[in-house]
């Protein structure tokens, strides 16, 4: 499936993100965080059933986010694509930097299992903009994959598809 629809956000489409990351969960998940290793660091991600943390290309900043129904037509104008399976019971999608609470922006879909491609683009040494991109899945997997590698990625061996909750 390409990009046939834009998703519209609840609340800024402007995210200030920080600690190099951007959490995505479900509505419903109490304890979005997420305790990242370093091999969490490496791949780009930490994954748990309804939340992820994504790495971003800069520790902090801002970024324009723009969320799609469906997959990328093209991954050329991105520099880090990363697709990781989510669970969303709720149906809502929350997507926030680690200190924007109590930011609500978030997306409506139907409840259920999706694949979640974040793709990234460096605008500036604070700016990034990006695409987040929603496929429903008939049941959730167990695989992640890293569909576009920027040089910061440090991808050796199975990806790590597990993480637990920061303390």
């Amino acid at each position: 499936m390409n990009t046939t629809e834009q998703l519209d956000l609840s609340d800024k489409s402007t995210m200030q993100f920080s600690y190099g990351q951007f959490l995505a969960y479900d509505q419903n998940e109490s304890e979005p965080g997420s305790l990242w290793t370093d091999k969490h660091i490496s791949q780009g991600f930490v994954r748990r059933s309804e939340s992820l943390g994504i790495g971003t290309l800069v520790q902090f900043g801002a970024a324009n986010v723009r969320t799609f129904n469906g997959t990328p037509a093209s991954f050329d104008a991105y520099d880090r694509v990363i697709s990781v399976p989510i669970n969303l019971p709720s149906g809502i999608l929350c997507i926030e930097g680690p200190e924007e609470y109590p930011i609500q922006r978030s997306i409506n879909v139907e409840p259920g299992s999706y694949r979640l491609i974040a793709a990234q683009s460096l605008v500036s040494e604070t700016k990034l903009s990006i695409d987040i991109f929603l496929e429903s899945l008939a049941e959730i997997v167990a695989n992640s994959e890293i569909l576009k590698a920027d040089d910061a990625l440090e991808i050796s061996g199975p990806l790590l598809e597990t993480g637990d909750v920061a303390p």
